[in-house]
């Protein structure tokens, strides 16, 4: 595993993620600790206030977390699985998959959730990048880069087995299976589909794909906001 020195000084944007996400977090505890209140003051996502044209939160709220094992745990998982992804695709692509996303998975929230007070979290960010590598099973028929992509699946699907039972025991079961991970799958969906806009290093796909998965991505991003936001 890489040390975290490594990743700050060698992988840009996975240290500088992490840098943000630490330096966030203990603004939150220093000025409160992570209530209501505090973790609004912070950037994190809020409905009224989006709709009232606070978009910034849109992103922000990927660099706030809830609690100390919220930010614990994503830190660790994305201190595990982030440096790889970099390493294939280069720290621009990780930075604008993980902002991409955190849009992407938040636009798509009020249509589940109607009212958001306080959400944040990592994880969309990381989910998007545990989809961007998976993505690539579907566009490359290559041993190597498919080898590489496939160690992600099992991580992936037990990090969502093992939140959704920790939230139903800590909250209470509720009315639909996958509550919990509703944000996380389709921050999993968003980062497939940038897997048809962004090439792993030393890959190619057509222009033409690129552009149509890029339409695909900015078109429901266009249809969330109406949906969850404009109209309202």
């Amino acid at each position: 595993m890489v040390k975290l020195i490594d990743i700050l000084k060698n992988y840009k944007a996975t240290g500088l993620i992490l840098l943000i996400n630490t330096i966030m977090f203990a603004l939150i505890i220093i000025n409160g600790g992570p209530n209501t209140q505090t973790l609004i003051r912070f950037g994190a996502a809020n409905s009224d206030l989006i709709a009232k044209g606070e978009y910034y939160r849109l992103f922000t709220h990927a660099f706030v977390h809830l609690s100390y094992i919220h930010f614990i745990f994503n830190m660790i998982v994305i201190y595990m699985m982030a440096p790889s992804i970099e390493d294939k695709f280069g720290p621009w692509v990780v930075i604008s998959t993980y902002l991409l996303v955190a849009l992407f998975e938040e636009l798509f929230s009020p249509l589940v959730f109607k009212r958001v007070s306080a959400g944040g979290g990592s994880s969309v960010g990381y989910f998007g990048l545990y989809g961007l590598a998976i993505g690539t099973l579907f566009f490359y028929k290559d041993e190597k880069i498919n080898g590489w992509a496939r160690q992600y699946i099992i991580p992936m699907v037990l990090i969502i087995l093992g939140s959704e039972a920790y939230f139903r025991i800590i909250h209470g079961s509720d009315s639909f299976l996958l509550e919990y991970n509703i944000g996380h799958i389709l921050s999993l969906l968003g980062g497939m589909i940038l897997s048809g806009v962004f090439s792993p290093r030393g890959y190619k796909l057509k222009l033409s794909s690129k552009i149509a998965f890029a339409t695909v991505f900015v078109s429901f991003l266009s249809l969330f906001f109406y949906l969850g936001y404009y109209r309202y």
